[in-house]
C-alpha cells in the first residue's frame, strides 16, 4: 500500500511540474481570467467553485484518456508484445523521440478543430458548464510543453494493459496539474515565471530519455 501510495505521489507531483512548464505558468493567470468569465470582482468563493469544476474536467478527461490507452493495450496484448526486442525498440525511438520534443526540438500543436472548440467553450466561461468544458479542452489541447510527456505515459500505460491502473494515473496526474491552477486562483499562490521554466522542461525530457534506455536495456541492448 505504502509503494502504491508513493506511486501515485509521485505522478501528482510530475502533474504538478507540468503547471510549471514555460507553455503553462504564463498563461495561467489568463486561464483563470477567463474561467471567471472576466469578471475582475467575481468572488472568491465563486472563483473557488469554478475553478474546482474546471480541475474535475481536467482531470477526467485525463482519467478517460488513460483508461482507454490501457484497454487498447490490453485488446492487442502489449504484454505479450513486449517480450518482442523489435518492439521494445520502437517503443524506445518513440520515448526518444518525445524527450527531443520536450527539449523543444519540435512542438505538438491542437488540430484546428480543438482551437475552435476551445472558443466555444470560452463564450460561456464564468459559468459551471463552461469551466468544465475548459478543463476538458485543457487535458486535450495539449500544449508543446506537456504533449511529448502525455503521450509517453499514455504509451506507458498501453504497455501495460491495464485500463484501472490508467484512469487512477491520468486522473492524478490531471489533478496535479490542476491543483497549481486551483493553488493559483483560489488562493493567490502563483511562482513567478523565468528562466527556469525551461529546465523544469528538460527535466521531463531526461524522464523521457531516461525510460527509453531502459526499455533498449530490456531489449538485450544495454547492461544498465
Amino acid at each position: 500500500e505504502s509503494s502504491w501510495l508513493l506511486f501515485l505521489g509521485t505522478v501528482f507531483v510530475l502533474g504538478v511540474g507540468l503547471a510549471f512548464t514555460p507553455c503553462v505558468l504564463p498563461i495561467i493567470p489568463l486561464t483563470i481570467s477567463v474561467i471567471g468569465g472576466g469578471n475582475p470582482d467575481v468572488s472568491r468563493s465563486r472563483l473557488t467553485l469554478l475553478l474546482t469544476v474546471y480541475v474535475l474536467g481536467l482531470a477526467l478527461t485525463y482519467a478517460a484518456a488513460g483508461a482507454a490507452s490501457g484497454a487498447l493495450g490490453e485488446a492487442i496484448d502489449m504484454e505479450a508484445a513486449f517480450q518482442n526486442p523489435v518492439i521494445l525498440w520502437v517503443i524506445a525511438i518513440i520515448f526518444l523521440v518525445l524527450a527531443a520534443g520536450m527539449i523543444g526540438i519540435f512542438e505538438l500543436q491542437p488540430p484546428a478543430w480543438m482551437e475552435r472548440m476551445r472558443g466555444g467553450a470560452q463564450r460561456k466561461s464564468g459559468t459551471i458548464v463552461g469551466s468544465f468544458l475548459l478543463g476538458i479542452l485543457a487535458a486535450l489541447v495539449a500544449s508543446p510543453c506537456t504533449g511529448p510527456f502525455v503521450v509517453g505515459m499514455l504509451t506507458f500505460v498501453a504497455a501495460t494493459g491495464d485500463p484501472f491502473l490508467g484512469f487512477v494515473l491520468f486522473g492524478t496526474l490531471g489533478l496535479g496539474m490542476g491543483a497549481v491552477f486551483f493553488a493559483a486562483g483560489s488562493l493567490n499562490l502563483l511562482a513567478r515565471p523565468g528562466p527556469w521554466m525551461v529546465w523544469v522542461r528538460y527535466a521531463f525530457g531526461v524522464i523521457l530519455f531516461g525510460i527509453a534506455l531502459h526499455l533498449v536495456a530490456n531489449a538485450g541492448q544495454l547492461d544498465i
